[in-house]
Parts: structure tokens; C-alpha cells; sequence
């Protein structure tokens, strides 16, 4: 198929709106900014302005530019669904937004198509200050291999190119240059060398850019991507690209182990993931990929992309993703997504959860409020919300609604901290306006993307405070002989007596029991089989009794259970779904076998 042909780039962008969904009106107003900045326009009042001066070309390699947070979004929600799939025995997860099901093979496919780019360049997936560490390498290793700036080197290619930036232009690498053979470390500085030289060239022109007043105004002085146009810029105000390259060519004087010292050194700042950066794309290449479901899908993926982020802040805990057949689900009404099974009391991840509130104050609420995610403990009546994460997903700062979300959504939570997170910034939300009382519970995280680590700490961090640390991990399953569920209802008060405990602690052990689940609506804690006749049972709560879908989902993950409880009890565990043999009774009370199916 030959690519699409455009007269102007204004008729390149009308076709690309309707193909990708682009709405600059609304939630894709990031896309405008970050466009014009990589056009090197940051300044124009707007794209229809910026394309009278643009071809169609530097339109496509813009756009192509600017999807790139999208690219890292996706890849990482592949990998986090992946290494679900790997642990849990599901090789295929579907994603279920509203009606429409995403497999993965819809986030390979994306990516796939980003990377047949021809051309595009791999390199080490970094931040700025580990390319700045990367430049004190070789510093500190070459210091004395090369002339200063403005000397020349005696190499015709390389003197030639340093003349031409010293003009003001970013030419292309020098052949000779590009066909050193370099050890691996060098070829990647090598390869972002090429790579800055080509955004500089599309976004600056020739360093006159660095004149012109205002320009620092569009540089994001936050910003660790080291291949944002802006940061570009930037570091062409000490020369990078010309220090580079003369470091590259002064490489080829090192003797052998020094060389081999270099690349050790750099290897270890460079291991990691790796990223494809654009070098040359087709406008067909771009509709193909902005025409692709989960790129139709990208503001819904992005709230995805958050819940996996909250997932991911626990790799401590035994973490159960929630399920239909296969399909992890995300929709306009409260679904529980994630159990961690390894907190007291258990915390569950539930989106869009209603929670009543009297007059609240945001444009659109009415009786309730309905935030994206809750981490939430116990069950029934008496859940508690720990955590609230309103995801949204803007370039520009909606200080006032942003404000009232913040507002109803402390009041009607009052034991949650809450945080509103931004794909874009947030700016000043906690004013003196703002309610004293309310505002001790609440945060605000801007910038939350795959390439802003500072942002994703600050969310990892309230995620663990309002989990708390794991208890016992994982000892519960990988006990030999399962484990031993004790029902510590009002009930079952009678029951708990020490000539029965010791009766059971002896049968439960000959079986290979060593843990010991002391539970009724959720489980409550967890001891050793040997600590049993020692808990005081007189302090635990006296609550109902809620063993059938605890049962059901503990026996996904071991083969085989002991059940202590009473007649309510043993009809729930057989409710469950697995297979209960009586081994024991004692008047109303019984040791069940429950066993996997």
C-alpha cells in the first residue's frame, strides 16, 4: 500500500484528527503542546497557525514524536499483564473497558507497529541524570584524549562536521563516524548522538534558536526524559553534541583495556530496558498506528495504566487480580480489581465505587461521589476506604474542579487520604479556600507518566502506607499440607475451647498444617498451628460469619484446605465449590477436608 499523499501539512492534520480520534478541544490538548514544541513553535497561539509554516513531513515525524509517552504507557501495561498472567497461570488476560475487550496481542500489535519504523534507533531507556553520569564517564576516562573545543583533530570528517556546528547547524554524523566499531556502550552514545542531532535539527533549526528570548519558557525544568526536544535544547547550551562527538572520536586512541574499562563503566549506568527512537516515519506508518484500537483507547488505557501502577507499589505482598473468565475489568460501576491477600485486615483495589455524600460541592455530583480507585479493608457494612485515586488525564491544570473532587471526596471518605493524580500538570489545588480539616488528607500528584519517576514514587508511597506491610507473604500457601481456616464468629465462641484446639492442633498436624487463618467476615490474622492454644479468642470481634467466597478464592491458589467451624459454616464451605470431607465433629462444630476440585 503507498503512502498517503498530502498537499499541506494543514491537510495532513485534518486526516490524521479523524483516523487517530484526536479531540484538541478536550483531553488531547497535551498533543497540541507537546506538537508545537517539537516543530520548534512552542510560542504559536495554536497548530492551525504552526502548519502554514510546516510541510507535511515535519507534521508526521512531530505527531509520531509526541505518542511516544503513549508507546512506554503500553508497553509497561504489556509487561505488568504478562508477568500477571506468568505467576497466576493466565497467559492470556483481556482488558474489558465498558463493551469492548483488549488482549494483549491489541498492545503488541501497537507496538509492533511503532517499532517497524525503519530506521528507528534502540537505544538505553535512561533519564537526563544518568546521561549526564554517562558524560562524567567519559570525562573521567578521555580527559586527556582530546583537543578543546574550537581545536581541530586531524580527522577531515570530523573537522568538517565540527565546523558546520560551529555555524550554528546539527548536520548528520559523519560517515566515517557512524562505521567505527565501538564496543556496544559507545555504539548506544553513538546512537542518542544521532538521535538529539535529528530532534535539535526539527525542533531548534540551527542554535540562533538559543537567542531567541522565551524559549526557556517551554523548557520543563522537571522533565528527565533526555530526548524531549526541550531538554535537547537545553544541553546544546554547554555544546553536548559537539563534546559527543569528539569523545567518540577520541575513544578510537584508548588502548584496548581501557577501552574495555569504559564500556564496563557504562554498561553499568545503561543496563535496564531499552527504547526505540523515531529517525525516519512515513505518514502511511503514522495512520496505521494512530488507526489501532488501543490507540483509540488511549484516555481509558491511561486510568489502566494507574491501577497497574498501584498494583505494582506492592511487590512485597501476594497480590490476587480479580477476574471474569480471563477478563480483567474496568467499568462505570464498582468492580473490585485486586486482593492483597497478604494484609490485615485484607485490602482490595475497587473502582468506581459510590459512597454517598450530602450536598456535595463538584459541578455534575449529586448524592454521591464515585472516584476511579479505593483501596479498601474489610467487608460488608463496615468497609473503610484507605486510599482514594482520581485519575485524570489533562494537559492543562483544572484548579477549581480539581479542587471540589478533592473536597467531596475527603468528606465523603473521612478515614482515606486522597490523591488526585494528572497525566499533565496540576498546579496550585490546596489554597487557603480549600477546607483546613480536609485539606491534612489530601494530595496531589502531577505529571504521573511511564518517564516521570518522582511522580510514580509519590504514588507508590501512599499505596504502601494504606496497605501496610505483608504479613507471613506467601507462608500460608507453600505450607506442605495447605492450611488451617478457623471460624472465629460470635458462633463460634463455644467451640473454641482448649480440649477441642488441642484435638484439632493434633489432627491438623499430622496432616502437614503449619499455618493457622483465624477468620469469620475476612480473615482477621494468622498464627502458627503451634501458637493456637495460645491465642486470647476473647479479644477478636464477634461478627457474622462469611467463609464461601473466602474458600472459593483461597482454593485458586492452594489444592487442599482444613475448615474448623459450625453448621452455617459447613453449608457455605460446600457452597464454595471444592470438595469438604467431615474428619472430625465435635457436638455442633467440625474439621472439614476441603480439597480442590
Amino acid at each position: 500500500m503507498t503512502d498517503p499523499v498530502y498537499r499541506n501539512a494543514t491537510e495532513a492534520w485534518v486526516a490524521f484528527q479523524k483516523i487517530g480520534g484526536l479531540d484538541l478541544a478536550d483531553r488531547d490538548a497535551d498533543l497540541e503542546a507537546e506538537i508545537l514544541s517539537r516543530l520548534g513553535q512552542p510560542w504559536a497561539p495554536g497548530l492551525q497557525y504552526a502548519l502554514v509554516e510546516t510541510t507535511p513531513d515535519d507534521l508526521v515525524r512531530a505527531l509520531f514524536g509526541s505518542i511516544s509517552p503513549f508507546v512506554e504507557m503500553f508497553r509497561a501495561t504489556l509487561e505488568f499483564f504478562k508477568a500477571a498472567g506468568a505467576s497466576q497461570g493466565r497467559e492470556q488476560w483481556q482488558i474489558k473497558i465498558e463493551d469492548e475487550h483488549l488482549g494483549l496481542e491489541a498492545f503488541e500489535q501497537f507496538l509492533t507497529a511503532v517499532s517497524d519504523v525503519p530506521g528507528t534507533l534502540d537505544v538505553p531507556d535512561i533519564d537526563r541524570r544518568t546521561l549526564s553520569l554517562a558524560r562524567e564517564v567519559l570525562n573521567s576516562t578521555m580527559a586527556d584524549a582530546w583537543p578543546p573545543r574550537g581545536s581541530r583533530t586531524g580527522d577531515v570528517e570530523v573537522d568538517a562536521w565540527l565546523e558546520a556546528y560551529g555555524a550554528g547547524g546539527f548536520p548528520d554524523l559523519p560517515a566515517g563516524v557512524l562505521a567505527l566499531d565501538l564496543p556496544s556502550c559507545l555504539r548506544d552514545i553513538r546512537a542518542m548522538l544521532s538521535a538529539r542531532l535529528a530532534i535539535a535539527r526539527s525542533y531548534m533549526g540551527g542554535r540562533s534558536f538559543l537567542g531567541r528570548p522565551g524559549w526557556r519558557e517551554a523548557y520543563d525544568f522537571r522533565t528527565t526524559d533526555p530526548f524531549e526536544p526541550p531538554v535537547v535544547a537545553q544541553d546544546e547550551t554547554d555544546f553536548w553534541s559537539e563534546y559527543t562527538l569528539r569523545a567518540l572520536h577520541a575513544s578510537t586512541a584508548l588502548s584496548s583495556p581501557a577501552l574495555d574499562e569504559l564500556n564496563e563503566r557504562l554498561q553499568a549506568l545503561f543496563a535496564g530496558p531499552r527504547r526505540a527512537l523515531e529517525h525516519s516515519v512515513q505518514s502511511g506508518q503514522l495512520e496505521r498506528i494512530l488507526s489501532l484500537p488501543v490507540w483509540k483507547r488511549r484516555h481509558e488505557l491511561y486510568a489502566v495504566w494507574v491501577a497497574t501502577e498501584i498494583v505494582g507499589a506492592l511487590p512485597d505482598h501476594q497480590v490476587e487480580l480479580l477476574h471474569e473468565d480471563g477478563r480483567i475489568v474496568f467499568a462505570f460501576k464498582a468492580t473490585e480489581v485486586a486482593r492483597v491477600l497478604t494484609s490485615r485486615p485484607e485490602r482490595r483495589l475497587i473502582s468506581e465505587r459510590k459512597t454517598p455524600l450530602a450536598s456535595p460541592v463538584g459541578k455534575g455530583r449529586t448524592v454521591n461521589v464515585q472516584p476511579d480507585y479505593g483501596i479498601w479493608s474489610a467487608d460488608g457494612d463496615d468497609d473503610t476506604c484507605r486510599l482514594v485515586v482520581e485519575v485524570k488525564h489533562y494537559k492543562r491544570a483544572k484548579n477549581r474542579a480539581f479542587r471540589e473532587v478533592l473536597q467531596d471526596y475527603a468528606a465523603a471518605h473521612r478515614s482515606a487520604q486522597v490523591v488526585l493524580v494528572n497525566h499533565g500538570p496540576v498546579g496550585k489545588v490546596i489554597d487557603d479556600s480549600f477546607d483546613r480539616h480536609l485539606g491534612l488528607r489530601c494530595r496531589t500528584i502531577e505529571r504521573l507518566t511511564p518517564r516521570h519517576p518522582g511522580a510514580r514514587a509519590a504514588l507508590t508511597e501512599l499505596v504502601r502506607e494504606a496497605v501496610g506491610e505483608p504479613v507471613r507473604l506467601t507462608a500460608r500457601f507453600e505450607a506442605e499440607g495447605g492450611a488451617l481456616l478457623v471460624d472465629v464468629s460470635g458462633s463460634m465462641q463455644s467451640a473454641l475451647r482448649p480440649d477441642i484446639l488441642r484435638q484439632m492442633v493434633g489432627l491438623a498436624g499430622g496432616l502437614g498444617v503449619a499455618e493457622v487463618l483465624l477468620t469469620d467476615i475476612e480473615v482477621i490474622e494468622t498464627v502458627r498451628l503451634d501458637a493456637l492454644l495460645e491465642v486470647d479468642f476473647a479479644r477478636l470481634p464477634w461478627r457474622g460469619t462469611t467463609l464461601e467466597p473466602l474458600i472459593a478464592r483461597l482454593l485458586t491458589s492452594m489444592a487442599r484446605l482444613l475448615v474448623f467451624t459450625d453448621d452455617d459454616g459447613l453449608r457455605q464451605v460446600r457452597a464454595a465449590g471444592g470438595v469438604a470431607d467431615l474428619l472430625e465433629s465435635w457436638g455442633g462444630a467440625h474439621l472439614a477436608d476441603v480439597r480442590r476440585r
